[in-house]
């Protein structure tokens, strides 16, 4: 027995992402979203209403950095969701976080937070009430911090949190279930039952 929801997003978990960038002053200016999406090894892409200062910002600079959102900073970043730098004209000094310039692209980088994509918008096109970005990953970097003994980053390290579009809710993520394409080895390797031999 199923219930309809009426048209709403279903994607569980929502992971939290911080898109920063200059305005024309080059003055740094942060968003919060939950809506991104990647394909390919090297690109993302998002909508944005017209209306906000990120877009405008994008579109004069070509380029944004992408940081994975963490608890201990949730405050900081619920607030970048919460205001819009078209009317807080010092949003980002607010936080007290600070920010250096990426040394690929022309957008800031969040020293605060573990992990961010360094990106250049490749396109910008409008998508119905909405304008589609696509931006190429150039590097990613990742605090110290992050790393496990092995010299990859560990997840449980990055303390991200996610969000829940059917309430409305922040979930904490990171605990380890077990190794990718390890839980249906047993399915992959189950032999077809005599009765479909065409399986």
């Amino acid at each position: 027995m199923f219930r309809s929801l009426g048209p709403k997003p279903f994607v569980f978990p929502m992971p939290i992402l911080l898109v920063a960038t200059y305005d024309e002053e080059m003055k740094v200016d942060v968003m919060k979203m939950a809506w991104e999406g990647s394909f390919g090894l090297n690109t993302v892409s998002f909508n944005l209403n017209p209306i906000r200062k990120t877009l405008k910002n994008i579109v004069i600079s070509r380029a944004f950095t992408l940081s994975v959102a963490d608890i201990p900073h949730i405050k900081e970043v619920d607030y970048f969701g919460m205001v819009s730098g078209n009317t807080v004209h010092d949003k980002f000094e607010r936080t007290g976080l600070k920010a250096e310039r990426s040394k690929l692209v022309n957008a800031p980088i969040l020293v605060d937070f573990p992990l961010t994509a360094e990106c250049e918008a490749i396109e910008i096109d409008q998508a119905g009430s909405h304008v589609h970005v696509v931006g190429r990953i150039l590097n990613t970097i990742a605090h110290e911090s992050l790393f496990d003994e092995s010299g990859n980053v560990a997840p449980g390290q990055l303390q991200g949190f996610c969000y829940d579009v059917f309430h409305g809710d922040y979930y904490s993520n990171g605990e380890r279930l077990g190794r990718a394409w390890s839980f249906g080895v047993e399915l992959a390797n189950k032999k077809p039952k005599e009765e479909y031999p065409d399986e």
